[in-house]
């Protein structure tokens, strides 16, 4: 598996004046934060989360070679496809998402 499935391609970038939005591939079924809470005592199991670590470590990779710093790496900003098996891009999928970012004062 290539390092770049663990990463969502941004199709654009928008200013609002108060907001910043990326333009990413939909996730539908949300991000990671979404999923542990909704696991048995918020908690999910050893295998799977080293099967997610994984993945997070094989992105930061690929972002390390290409000299990419992520800045707000937390359970919220982790996508799930629609398997909840990879947090990856799928290059022939047309369908986006809009993710607002607040912007700093």
């Amino acid at each position: 598996m290539n390092t770049l499935d663990f990463i969502l391609k941004c199709y654009d970038f928008l200013d609002s004046g108060d907001n910043y939005y990326l333009v990413i591939r939909l996730c539908k079924d949300g991000d990671m934060e979404k999923y542990i809470d909704n696991q048995p005592n918020g908690r999910i199991e050893e295998k799977k989360a080293i099967f997610y670590l994984q993945q997070v470590m094989n992105g930061f990779k690929e972002l390390g070679k290409n000299k990419i710093m992520h800045r707000d790496l937390k359970p919220a900003n982790l996508f799930l496809d629609d398997e909840k098996e990879y947090l990856k891009e799928q290059k022939n999928d047309n369908r986006t998402n809009k993710k607002k970012i607040q912007k700093k004062k």
